[in-house]
Parts: C-alpha cells; structure tokens; sequence
C-alpha cells in the first residue's frame, strides 16, 4: 500500500540554497541537514536529440526555483549532449545503462532528495513543491500518477490501472518520476544494474522500509512505444514479461523480447 498525499501548492516558494532555510523547511525529515541544494533531477539520456531542447525548456522553472538538472549521457551518437548542455547544471558521461546511469547522477548529486525522472515523461506544474511537501510530511520516497501522451481510449484505462495497482502494491515504475531522500536511496544500494525491471525492484527494496508517497498530480510521459507497437499489443507483452520477471527469467531477455537494443536506455 502507500500513503494517498493532496499537498496544499504555495507553503514553499523555491528551493532554497541557503542552509539555514534548508533546515527550517525539512525539519521533518529523518535525515541531516547539509548545506546543499534540495533537490536533484536526474535525467539518464541516450541519443534524445529530437526531445531533449524542449524536455530541458520545461524544467528551467525549477532550474531557477534552485532544483539542480543532471542530465547522465550513456554514449549518445547523435549531439544530445552539445543540445543539453547550456540548460543543465551538471553532464556527465557514464556507461550505458539506465539504472547505471541514474546511479552514475545520484552519485555527483549532494541533493538532499533526488528525482529520477525519463527524458519522454514531464513533471506537473509545482513539482517541486509537491515532493517538498511530501517529504516534510514524512514519507521518505514517493511517485506521481500518470497519464500516457497517446489518444487511443485503451491507454486511459491503462493509465488508470497503472496508478491504482501502485496504490494498491506500493510499487512504482520509472515513468512515475521516483524521488526519494538521499538517505534511503544510499541504503537500499541505488538502482539495481539490470537492463529491464531496475524499477520494480528498486521500489520493491524502498516499500520494505515505508510506503510510498502516491502523489495524484499527473506526469506525462511519452505514447510512443504503445502507438508504434500498438496498444493491446503492448499491454499484453508488459504484463507477461512481469509475471516471467516474477518467476526469475532473465532480465537480460526480457528485455530484448522487450525491443530495447543498445540503442535504448
């Protein structure tokens, strides 16, 4: 299960970077106070070009509120990096990898809280204000709901069946924007390096220590996968490489029956 939070927007106006106020705003937090940003966006990247301008241009808002844009490249061929690089605060080049590259971010971060959030998917408006508020009440990590950017009808159902089933399990997929304080991210060992299902295990490590927070602000994330291999198509190959997952396949098959290839985080 986890824990339904509806945050009151405007108790916090930015992300302060001074210690002090740092300290008055999370003295709920379990965790210490370190003179440092709050916040953190990690983004894993591979060969983006034709989004990344426009996913970077939505977040500057919280780049100027103080929130810190990592954006971790796992070997783009194309000039994702030379695009990124004036809108993000740090670039780095890491092996590729999704879960090593959001381990790679995690590890440059000195953030308090981290948000692990996919290059196709967009926060909601006040993002930051609403894990701020999530992480003051006292739930140590968290995720949004979500809405699929495609027009087929079954996708709302999908989606609906998506939040209610994190609701339900307490676990949560990388579409769903993660965020977590740095603390328990160090303590359940970060993303496990897998090339398919890093997610519902990591989520699975962090629900033993609290539920999460199921915040129901929307983040929008990406159709193209369902639109290109078709939604009933999709729904049903996702639900039964789960169950394999569940009975011990091979990650590493799973995700090549999946469609990603090396050119895919």
């Amino acid at each position: 299960m986890c824990v339904s939070i509806d945050v009151p927007i405007g108790t916090f106006q930015t992300w302060s970077r001074d210690s002090k106020s740092v300290g008055r705003q999370i003295s709920r937090i379990a965790a210490p106070v370190i003179s440092a940003p709050l916040l953190s966006i990690i983004i894993p990247v591979l060969n983006e070009a034709a989004g990344i301008v426009s996913q970077l241009e939505a977040l500057q808002a919280l780049r100027n509120a103080g929130a810190i844009l990592i954006l971790v490249d796992g070997g783009s061929s194309d000039n994702t990096k030379e695009l990124a690089r004036p809108l993000v605060d740090q670039l780095i080049d890491s092996s590729r990898g999704r879960a090593v590259q959001m381990n790679t971010g995690a590890q440059a971060s000195k953030s308090e809280v981290l948000l692990f959030l996919h290059a196709d998917t967009r926060l909601p408006p006040a993002a930051d204000e609403h894990i701020r508020e999530a992480i003051a009440s006292g739930a140590p990590w968290g995720r949004f709901d979500i809405r699929i950017d495609a027009a087929h009808p079954l996708l709302r159902i999908v989606e609906r069946m998506m939040n209610w089933r994190s609701r339900l399990t307490g676990i949560a997929t990388g579409d769903q924007a993660i965020f977590v304080r740095r603390d328990i991210f160090e303590e359940t060992g970060g993303y496990p390096e897998l090339p398919l299902m890093e997610d519902i295990v990591f989520t699975t490590r962090l629900k033993q220590i609290a539920p999460p927070a199921c915040l129901r602000p929307r983040v929008i994330t990406s159709g193209r996968r369902w639109e290109k291999h078709g939604a009933a198509r999709t729904i049903f190959l996702m639900w039964r490489l789960r169950t394999e997952f569940y009975f011990g396949a091979d990650p590493a098959k799973l995700a090549a029956r999946y469609g990603y290839t090396h050119q895919e985080v």
